[in-house]
């Protein structure tokens, strides 16, 4: 409520009614409400700003490490070494995009202190209303523009995948070293050769000594990452040793001799080749080979998760503004509805804005339950997606869309907030700074709701005086058409509205009778209509014309019995 003293200043300057003396100082206390809330919310967001710099600080020191395989070092513990060198090779590729969220991080604080300036501003001019509205709209811009612009940053074009392809080929040379497959090499290829010598024949137990050697240094080698590299060549190689063991102990030495020179055949080949290409070794050649698709795979992986961090460190500056958004033009429309009654627009907000809010919030809650799948949560998600709806149904049972007199709209609007006032109360708040910025952002969307509610009426209202008087305050440079142009607009306008309601409700009666038959004079639609277009001029800044008489339309009654008739605007 406006003190007396607030009254008078706002008397001093042309505002008169009391309903918009309530409206411009609720205005200028939720105004001061919001500036708190926007502090706190940089306060966080400059705290933010250190640890997106000390995880910065922390990349560049994995990146950095040395991930040189050292035998007397990293011989005992492989999986030490494989962790050290994922670490490592992860940091080079998130490095860049860490700078680049400390930057980030840096342009919300700025945003937010050049919002609050704004905002100060705003509050400062509490009083002139269209100069506080101006810049009440540019704070809300800036508070809610940024996180949403931050968000198209194409993070995944600076990750550094020729780090990550370098390292890669390290840890290959380090697994190569660590397995000892030169030593490996050397010795399977002098057991093949000592087998498929033709100049040295074999009895049965030579055959049998150089099979189960040369086997036993293929199942010597580790089965799990060498036989992934190697293509299932291992697993292929000691199964054909399996056969040949068995075919020695049978003393089918033919069937063992020809089973191990196939499978030395395959292995000498390799070794030659890769002499050829000036390779230490065979195995060597084999993981080098196919590292290319180990590295294909790891770095699909890690274009999916790093995506994937960097969509979730965006939503986490967009869900406060997004979840803000809806309700809080949902409770300006309810501000509106309660300082201009007879206007049917914010009404029309109440009762859609949920339709369009509660779905799209559900689809983003649903991640949640789906994550968890607990019944608890579901009904949680399900009443703070759908409270809003609350709004529309009470606001359908109570006909908010149609003109009311004071008396009847705060009634309603109260028996509304009473029974939201429980979904209220679930407003999200998994941690103190989403409380914060959700807070400070739904009073700020819901002072840009009210403006934007009120500038809609004002504007409407300044275009129906121009089809009536011709006289366009409006700006809307259409003031060279003649009378005659007018009236024809005019007359088409009222057509058309006459012919809605028809089609909407057979019970139209334009004779004064509104659609529940109770019989409304002119005097009073006057009444209604004034007050509604001195409200809205009055807000706007502007001193309310004094309205033009108009005479009534043929096909309205003579009132009172005479034959005068009435003015009815």
């Amino acid at each position: 409520m406006a003190t007396r003293s607030e009254a008078e200043k706002l008397k001093s300057k042309g505002i008169t009614c009391r309903g918009t003396h309530n409206l411009l100082a609720w205005r200028r206390s939720v105004l001061g409400l919001a500036i708190i809330g926007m502090m706190v919310v940089s306060w966080f967001q400059y705290e933010d700003t250190f640890v997106a710099l000390d995880h910065y600080n922390t990349t560049v020191t994995k990146m950095n490490q040395d991930i040189v395989y050292d035998a007397a070092r990293d011989a005992s513990s492989f999986r030490a070494y494989g962790q050290r060198v994922a670490e490592a090779s992860g940091a080079a590729a998130m490095v860049d995009i860490m700078w680049i969220r400390v930057q980030c991080s840096r342009v919300l604080v700025g945003v937010n202190l050049f919002a609050i300036v704004v905002l100060l501003l705003a509050l400062y001019f509490w009083d002139v209303y269209h100069r506080s509205r101006k810049l009440m709209l540019t704070s809300w811009l800036l508070a809610f523009a940024a996180p949403f612009a931050i968000s198209t940053t194409p993070t995944r074009y600076f990750v550094r995948w020729d780090k990550f392809a370098n390292q890669t080929d390290i840890f290959i040379n380090g697994a190569a070293e660590h397995y000892k497959v030169d030593e490996r090499e050397a010795q399977v290829v002098a057991s093949c050769g000592a087998i498929t010598d033709p100049s040295n024949p074999q009895t049965l137990e030579e055959m049998r000594y150089n099979v189960d050697r040369m086997c036993g240094y293929l199942k010597d080698v580790d089965g799990g990452i060498m036989n992934w590299l190697s293509g299932d060549r291992i697993s292929q190689a000691r199964r054909n040793c399996e056969i040949a063991q068995e075919a020695v102990e049978d003393g089918r030495i033919d069937d063992a001799l020809e089973i191990t020179t196939e499978t030395c055949d395959d292995i000498l080949s390799e070794v030659e080749a890769a002499e050829g290409d000036n390779m230490d070794s065979l195995q060597r050649l084999q993981m080098i080979l196919l590292s290319q698709d180990m590295a294909t795979k790891a770095r699909v992986a890690a274009e999916l998760l790093i995506s994937l961090a960097n969509a979730l460190w965006a939503v986490k500056g967009m869900v406060p503004a997004a979840v803000a958004i809806a309700p809080a033009l949902l409770r300006g429309s309810l501000t509106v509805k309660q300082l201009i009654p007879q206007s049917t627009i914010p009404g029309m907000f109440v009762i859609l804005l949920p339709w369009l809010y509660c779905p799209l919030v559900w689809c983003l809650y649903n991640i949640l339950f789906q994550l968890t799948g607990t019944l608890a949560l579901f009904f949680g998600l399900l009443l703070l997606a759908f409270g809003p709806m609350n709004y529309s149904l009470l606001g359908t049972y109570f006909h908010i869309t149609k003109p009311m007199d004071d008396k009847t709209v705060i009634g309603n609007v109260r028996k509304m907030n009473v029974s939201s006032a429980l979904l209220v109360l679930l407003t999200p708040s998994a941690t103190t700074h989403l409380v914060f910025s959700t807070f400070a952002k739904y009073l700020v969307t819901t002072i840009a709701g009210v403006d934007f509610v009120v500038g809609e009426i004002t504007s409407q209202r300044d275009f129906e005086v121009f089809l009536t008087t011709g006289n366009d305050r409006g700006g809307h440079r259409v003031s060279a058409l003649t009378r005659s142009k007018i009236n024809f607009l005019m007359k088409e306008r009222n057509e058309r509205l006459d012919d809605l309601c028809k089609a909407n409700d057979n019970k139209v009666n334009i004779k004064g009778m509104d659609r529940w038959g109770v019989e409304m004079g002119i005097n009073r639609v006057g009444d209604r209509m004034k007050a509604v277009n001195t409200r809205a001029l009055k807000i706007n800044g502007k001193p309310p014309p004094k309205p033009p008489r108009t005479t009534l339309p043929p096909q309205f009654p003579k009132m009172g019995g005479g034959n005068k008739r009435k003015s009815y605007v």
